[in-house]
């Protein structure tokens, strides 16, 4: 939903251009890249204007994928599915942006440009410009009280392929009791992994995208076709990133 919004947000901001990208870092403000474990060697990154995309190869990572996020963090600790600002908003780099891809916050900083540029916290944005179009009312970062009656239980899968049920419940717990524009507003609103939905209307949402942009229930277009075409090019032909093992194996 992320890379539709941002999409449909540069549609609406006339064109993505070299211009656009470089008042990234005016918007996201100034990061620090680490090189070493422990931040014992944290240096300033170098950026051209070809970095500043807020894609996967922009810098940033997962502290559950990479060790140095972890050792960065220390006894504080970091923890994506926090729904706090700090755990996404305080990171520092781990790559030079623009020269490896690796899985990461990148999209959430997306999110985060969708929110500043328009003015819109992210999941009103989401519901004013795809699901409200689309006629789609069970997906939303903050679920319903229907919703939450149909959520489903989170499992565990041991080494063996068994699977348990996940006894501290949902990751993304906070959006699931916050109440009140002041409780929500307090959620850091990730366009990584924020939405819950009913299969049957996500889906909708990728039949319009290979439908060239329109939903057909609705004819309603979202993004146009040369928008879409450019999502399904192939975006990180030339990084060679791994993602490694798991920092947090659990």
């Amino acid at each position: 939903m992320t890379g539709v919004e941002s999409g449909s947000s540069l549609r609406e901001w006339k064109a993505c251009t070299e211009e656009t990208w470089y008042h990234v870092e005016d918007v996201a403000g100034p990061h620090r890249c680490v090189t070493a474990f422990r931040g014992s060697r944290e240096h300033e990154c170098e950026t051209s204007n070809a970095d500043r995309r807020p894609l996967n190869p922009a810098g940033f990572g997962y502290s559950f994928f990479d060790q140095r996020l972890v050792d960065w963090a220390g006894a504080q600790g970091l923890d994506e599915f926090s729904g706090s600002f700090h755990d996404y908003l305080s990171q520092p780099l781990v790559n030079q942006p623009g020269e490896r891809w690796e899985y990461g916050i990148n999209i959430d900083w997306a999110g985060q440009l969708v929110e500043r540029a328009s003015g819109l916290k992210l999941n009103d944005y989401f519901q004013e410009h795809i699901f409200k179009p689309l006629g789609l009312k069970n997906i939303n970062m903050f679920p319903h009280d229907e919703m939450k009656r149909n959520l489903a239980f989170m499992n565990d899968r041991a080494p063996d392929g068994s699977l348990s049920l996940r006894l501290d419940g949902h990751l993304n717990r906070r959006p699931l009791y916050a109440k009140g524009k002041e409780e929500i507003d307090g959620v850091f609103q990730q366009g990584g992994a924020g939405c819950f939905a009913r299969p049957t209307e996500y889906v909708q949402i990728i039949a319009a995208l290979l439908n060239d942009g329109v939903h057909a229930g609705t004819e309603n277009r979202i993004l146009k076709k040369e928008t879409v075409d450019l999502m399904f090019s192939n975006q990180v032909r030339r990084y060679t990133g791994e993602r490694g093992a798991s920092a947090r194996p659990q």
